[in-house]
């Protein structure tokens, strides 16, 4: 050993392999400080830089290192490998810390007798990369929960509920109270203490927190989910938790009253990191109805983004639903994440590699760390074991990452915060019916979904390329309001010349390869308005609209029903086929018109239906010369002529200048508005109860419009009104 003055000391370790003792020394150990290595923060506090250590270098192979109490403490905001047989010590006191932008990659080893922490805020979380090494000792984990915009009574003022997961081992509910508020059964309803099992007390003390248990099969989907029993219980390893976030715990009013806006809030967990393989918690259940079995909801355990499509495709075998791979069986290649912004479900397919989000497209199927997701097992016995090699340095934008991925999306907006979507994509693998290329939807307040004749609805619907003609039908739900639908990437189903929005109900034809947004009206006391019936896409070599229909009413006449509609042009039209149902989903032909091939003046038909039902409903098909066809909207009429617009009457319809509203039954008229059929309201006007009335319709373009009527008892009722030329 040799000692040189006014340098620093370091200790180098050879052996002799013989010879003239020249060069002949073989070394061992690299170099090291006799005082050792360790950070100083010479420079900064950045962990990667070289200066920042007394070796001016990162540690390498073979080298040990340290991390004192005193002086500067080290960040990383970039990405840093410890490499395999290099070894970094955090002492007592000292501590790492990794900032959201951050990603650490161990092959060495780190041990942790400090404060290791992985940081989270709105840009993104701190993360742990693909990993061979080990890291010792307890870290902490951070998860930002944002607050929602605008916290109001539309979106809850913002407390909603959040899919969420631990990233470590061995924590416990009472981690997450530190954070927010955590509520459950107990007794003690005292607000502002915790009850009989530790959770902050209620005075329903309701519980905050679910997870969901797939073998509870009572016929009912939400039969599965169960409440911890106590704060102390641990946060299973790779299993998902619902949990309704209020915001912190700054006020004890978000316990007592549900019009607190939520606030943002930072959860952190504090544990061993779960890191190498990790068998996860699914399971599958019988009842006899494969829809309703193999539900899961997982959880990322890792820290650090996962990728669905990695997981999958790997060693893929089998097919729709039965398939498995290298480190699953029996899974679907489906995903579902909720999206507490939009309300809604985001969803995944790797077979089709298509995704929907109200937050962006989803594309590729990344994962958050810490989010919770649903995977559905298809038969006994299925697995899913995930691995270092599932972590992807891709960043999770929202809930997924965003690219282009070559499909078509439908967005229904009710609001900026209940939205829903569904993607369409055409691929020569795939069938009409629902396949292993598609995903099933999972309703939510305001849905939209795609269905075919399995009544099956989709969020992701595949078709096949072969098609020449394809009629996509769509199921809306939600409450009674006004919506919008929204239409990305519509040069996707560009495989025809044509791709058409046809509205049953408002008889609205629109060409989404030119417009991007629809309006409409949805009445839960209509059942036309809303469900299976009144929307569908048809995508076509020709245009899909043979006859233009302005107007298609059903009216009851000596116990007859009269089916009256007006075309405003045809082109080579065929004939009229009248159709009847009793339950609106299934009918029937009950007669046959001849067109009149080719007009470009209005023409009225007319057709009478004697067997009437207690419920009954009607459409018209329109057939063309080549034996294509659309439908004329649904209408609606009882035995007992259960028909509430039948109350107001409002001739003529088409009209040219003027249209009267009358009261039938001695209730006056107190208000009307004309709107667009994208939901501009154009004139209106309040009224004193008269009976009678002429609206002028001179200033209007030709087309339709929407006349909404309120009378003195505050009935409401909604007409079409059609502008033609004079």
């Amino acid at each position: 050993m040799l000692l040189l003055l006014g340098l620093t000391p370091y200790l180098a370790i050879a052996q002799y392999t013989g010879g003239s003792g020249k060069g002949d020394a073989r070394i061992l150990q690299d170099l090291t400080p006799l005082d050792g290595i360790y950070f100083t923060g010479a420079t900064n506090n950045n962990f990667a830089t070289a200066s920042n250590w007394n070796i001016n270098a990162f540690p390498g192979t073979r080298q040990s290192a340290e991390i004192r109490s005193t002086g500067t403490q080290p960040v990383l905001s970039g990405s840093q490998t410890i490499a395999a047989g290099t070894t970094i010590n955090i002492l007592s006191g000292a501590s790492l810390t990794i900032t959201p932008a951050g990603m650490l990659t161990v092959n060495g080893t780190l041990n942790n007798s400090g404060t290791f922490t992985l940081q989270s805020d709105a840009s993104g979380s701190a993360s742990i990369g693909n990993s061979s090494g080990s890291i010792t000792g307890t870290a902490i984990v951070q998860r930002f929960v944002p607050a929602i915009a605008s916290p109001g009574p539309t979106n809850s003022y913002g407390r909603r509920w959040r899919f969420v997961g631990s990233p470590v081992q061995n924590a416990t509910f009472e981690d997450w109270r530190g954070e927010t508020h955590v509520t459950g059964a107990g007794t003690g309803t005292v607000v502002g203490t915790t009850n009989s099992n530790g959770f902050d007390a209620t005075s329903t003390n309701n519980s905050s927190i679910f997870y969901y248990n797939e073998s509870i099969i009572t016929g009912n989907l939400n039969s599965g989910w169960t409440a911890p029993t106590n704060t102390n219980t641990a946060i299973a390893t790779g299993r998902g938790y619902r949990m309704f976030i209020r915001g912190d715990r700054s006020s004890t009013a978000f316990l007592t009253s549900s019009l607190t806006p939520a606030t943002s809030v930072t959860l952190d967990l504090r544990g061993t990191l779960n890191s190498g393989d990790i068998t996860m918690p699914v399971t599958f259940t019988s009842s006899g109805n494969l829809a309703d079995d193999g539900w899961n909801l997982l959880a990322n355990p890792y820290p650090c983004e996962i990728d669905w499509n990695v997981i999958h495709d790997a060693g893929r075998t089998g097919s729709g639903p039965g398939y498995n791979g290298t480190d699953y069986a029996n899974l679907q290649p489906d995903i579902w994440i909720y999206n507490p912004i939009s309300n809604s479900y985001d969803t995944y397919n790797t077979l089709s590699d298509i995704g929907t989000g109200s937050l962006n497209s989803v594309n590729g199927g990344v994962i958050a760390s810490g989010q919770s997701f649903w995977v559905k097992a298809t038969a006994a016995s299925p697995s899913l074991n995930l691995k270092e090699i599932h972590k992807t340095t891709t960043s999770a934008t929202g809930l997924f990452k965003t690219t282009p991925n070559g499909a078509f999306h439908l967005t229904l907006i009710k609001d900026s915060f209940n939205t829903d979507e569904i993607a369409i994509k055409y691929m020569s693998a795939s069938t009409i019916l629902a396949d292993a290329f598609d995903t099933r939807k999972i309703a939510s307040s305001t849905s939209v979904a795609v269905w075919g004749n399995d009544s099956v609805d989709l969020s992701i619907s595949c078709r096949p390329t072969t098609a020449t003609n394809d009629t996509i039908k769509l199921n809306i739900s939600g409450v009674t309001g006004t919506y919008q639908f929204r239409f990305n990437n519509s040069s996707q189903l560009g495989v025809m010349d044509y791709v058409t929005l046809i509205d049953t109900y408002d008889t609205i034809a629109t060409d989404l390869l030119t417009q991007q947004n629809y309006s409409f009206q949805v009445d839960l006391n209509n059942p036309l308005t809303f469900g299976r019936n009144r929307f569908y896409i048809v995508v076509s070599s020709t245009n899909p609209l043979p006859v233009e229909l302005m107007l298609f009413e059903v009216q009851k006449i000596n116990e007859n029903a009269s089916l009256i509609w007006t075309t405003a042009t045809e082109q080579n039209s065929s004939h009229f086929e009248p159709e009847w149902s009793i339950d609106n989903r299934n009918f029937v032909t009950i007669g046959r018109l001849k067109a009149a091939g080719n007009s470009n003046t209005s023409i009225t038909y007319q057709f009478k239906h004697s067997e009437l039902a207690n419920h009954n409903y009607y459409r018209v098909k329109l057939v063309d010369q080549d034996g294509k066809f659309t439908y004329s909207p649904t209408r609606y009429l009882g035995k007992e002529n259960v028909n509430q617009s039948r109350a107001i009457n409002v001739w003529p319809i088409p009209s040219n200048d003027n249209v009267t509203i009358e009261s039938l039954n001695g209730d006056g008229i107190s208000e009307y508005v004309v709107y667009s059929t994208q939901g501009d309201q154009l004139q209106a006007k309040q009224l004193n109860g008269i009976t009678s009335l002429s609206i002028d319709l001179t200033s209007l373009d030709i087309g339709v419009y929407i006349l909404k009527i309120r009378t003195v008892s505050n009935q409401q009722t909604t007409h079409k009104i059609i502008k033609v030329k004079q």
